[in-house]
C-alpha cells in the first residue's frame, strides 16, 4: 500500500533530475537520483544527504555544518539554490546544483530535494576554439570603418 501524498508520488514519478525526500533522514527517492548517486533506494533510505558527501565541501566548509545550515533554511520556508559535492561509492566526487524546498505529509515536515548533476558539463564552453580564432581573424582582418 502507497503511504505517500498523491502530490508527492506524482512528482517522484515525473521528474526528470533526481528527487530525494528528506525527513530525519532520506525517505525516498526517484530512479534518478539513484542513478546520479550510483546507489540502489534501498542503500539511501535512512540515510542522511551528509553520509554521501564528503567530509569538506569545494568551499572548505565543513559538509555536516553547511547541510545543517541549508536543511535549516529550507524547512524555515527560504528555498535555496546551492551548489553541492557528492561522493559516489566509486569514491569520486563530483558537483550538483540542489534546490531544497518544503514539503508537507502526514508524519511531519519534510523537505524535498531536487539534484541537477552537474559532473556532464565539467568540460562544457560556452566558445569552441575554432570559433574564437574566426573571430579573432576576422576583428584583425576587419577595417576599423565597420566596426564604427
Amino acid at each position: 500500500m502507497d503511504t505517500k501524498p498523491a502530490a508527492t508520488s506524482r512528482l517522484l514519478e515525473s521528474a526528470a533530475h533526481g528527487v530525494i525526500v528528506i525527513g530525519d533522514a532520506i525517505e525516498d527517492s526517484t530512479d534518478a537520483a539513484c542513478r546520479i548517486l550510483e546507489l540502489p533506494r534501498s542503500a539511501l533510505i535512512a540515510r542522511s544527504l551528509v553520509e554521501l558527501s564528503p567530509r569538506i565541501q569545494a568551499d572548505g566548509t565543513l559538509s555536516s555544518e553547511r547541510w545543517a545550515r541549508r536543511i535549516h533554511a529550507a524547512k524555515a520556508g527560504l528555498p535555496p539554490w546551492f551548489q553541492w559535492q557528492f561522493r559516489r561509492d566509486s569514491a569520486d566526487a563530483f558537483q550538483a546544483l540542489v534546490h531544497l524546498g518544503p514539503a508537507s505529509r502526514e508524519s511531519g515536515p519534510a523537505v524535498i530535494a531536487q539534484v541537477h548533476d552537474l559532473s556532464r558539463l565539467s568540460g562544457a564552453g560556452w566558445v569552441h576554439e575554432e570559433s574564437e580564432a574566426r573571430l579573432r581573424n576576422v576583428l584583425e582582418h576587419t577595417k576599423p570603418i565597420i566596426f564604427v
